[in-house]
């Protein structure tokens, strides 16, 4: 088996080529999908947090509103308190089916994790809201300190506290997703710039390996003169005239005109011809 020369151009690697860029073009993919769906989920939790402060500050407005009107500060009908609870159930059930208002549309939470602190939201809010009316015709029948007032301002309490929960929720899974998302781009960057490395690292390597093979084959080249054509040569002294029309001894013309050398000796035939006596 014959080995392999060591002056040969190397053939371009394709396949390591197509494999090297369909890895950057997958991790460039990868990180450009996960800034996307981290934007999704930003612009998502953002908006229903948005929707918390609209649903407890309608609540908040509606309780005092009832508050101003009871020890009359404020003149109105139970219907102007309900038009604000009303606005914070708009709000409450557009985060579980969406909707679309002056402000811009809302959309729906897919968050199975979430849609049972929605549905408490909705459940004490729809509590509270059955107890306005009830608390204003108490007010006017017996005073402050009947039962459904007391009902009322549990109901308002627990509220509260299912939307100050829910609030606190939503802002705890927004920073975890932000930060397991910045952690999986910084990951995957840093993927991607290794994989970009040995990608330019290949091509130097194979460009300064193919420019020395290149470079060993020019020198070559260069080295190499082959003796083809009709030598004038000679009868009598054997000598070779060049271009130049110089006679040249056998010797230095092939010396001059390839790689060959040449290392005097004598053969037998001439041996006992110019020296018979050593035979």
């Amino acid at each position: 088996m014959k080995p392999e020369r060591s002056d040969t151009v190397k053939r371009f690697p394709v396949e390591r080529f197509l494999m090297v860029l369909a890895a950057v073009l997958f991790l460039t993919g990868a990180l450009a999908y996960s800034f996307r769906v981290d934007d999704r989920l930003r612009k998502e939790h953002v908006a229903l947090l948005e929707v918390v402060l609209e649903i407890r500050l309608e609540a908040a407005i509606a309780n005092l509103f009832l508050e101003e009107m009871l020890v009359g500060n404020r003149s109105g009908k139970t219907e102007d308190v309900m038009h604000h609870l009303d606005k914070a159930a708009w709000y409450a059930a557009a985060m579980q089916v969406g909707g679309i208002n002056p402000d811009g549309k809302i959309i729906p939470s897919a968050d199975p994790a979430i849609r049972p602190d929605i549905a408490e939201v909705m459940a004490q809010l729809d509590a509270f809201r059955a107890l306005v009316g009830q608390r204003f015709a108490s007010f006017e029948r017996d005073g402050i300190d009947t039962s459904e007032n007391q009902a009322y301002r549990v109901a308002l309490a627990g509220f509260a506290g299912a939307s100050d929960r829910f609030q606190h929720k939503l802002r705890y899974q927004f920073e975890r997703e932000q930060w397991l998302f910045r952690f999986f781009q910084i990951i995957l960057g840093f993927v991607l710039g290794v994989a970009a490395t040995l990608f330019g690292w290949f091509f130097y390597r194979y460009e300064r390996q193919r420019d020395a093979y290149l470079a060993l084959l020019k020198a070559r080249l260069c080295r190499i003169k082959r003796l083809r054509g009709i030598l004038p040569i000679c009868c009598s002294c054997k000598r070779i005239r060049d271009a130049d029309g110089c006679w040249k001894p056998v010797e230095n013309y092939i010396r001059q005109h390839s790689e060959a050398d040449f290392s005097h000796s004598i053969c037998p035939a001439c041996a006992q011809k110019l020296y018979p006596g050593l035979g």
